[in-house]
Parts: structure tokens; C-alpha cells; sequence
């Protein structure tokens, strides 16, 4: 029984390690496009940046709808 907690600890550990880099990195993402749209100023880029700020907080299905209307 220990081993199997102690192999759920890990799993729990390693989910949160990968939704953080994930989060992570579409913040970098979203900081160098907005950085870049500066430049730009590109309604299209202004769009794609909000639905990656969205991406993890509101359902895939949504953000598989907002994407294809981009």
C-alpha cells in the first residue's frame, strides 16, 4: 500500500511540474507576441494572444472553437 502512494505522490508531483512548465511557457509565448505586435500592432495577434491566455482556464472545446474562428 505504501508503494502505491508513495507512486501517486510522484505522478501528482510531476502532473503540477508539467502544468507549471506548460503555464510557463504560454506566458513566455504570449509576452514575446505581444512584444512583437508592438512592432506590429496586428488585431490577428491581439486574438491569438487572448486565447492563449485563456488556454488551460476555460474548457479545450472553447478553445478549439475560438482558434478555428481566428
Amino acid at each position: 500500500m505504501k508503494e502505491i502512494k508513495g507512486a501517486y505522490l510522484q505522478i501528482d508531483t510531476l502532473i503540477q511540474e508539467v502544468a507549471e512548465a506548460e503555464r510557463a511557457s504560454l506566458e513566455n509565448i504570449c509576452a514575446k507576441l505581444q512584444e512583437e505586435n508592438i512592432k506590429t500592432q496586428s488585431p490577428l495577434i491581439e486574438k491569438i494572444v487572448g486565447v492563449l491566455k485563456d488556454w488551460g482556464k476555460v474548457p479545450a472545446n472553447e478553445i478549439k472553437e475560438r482558434s478555428l474562428k481566428l
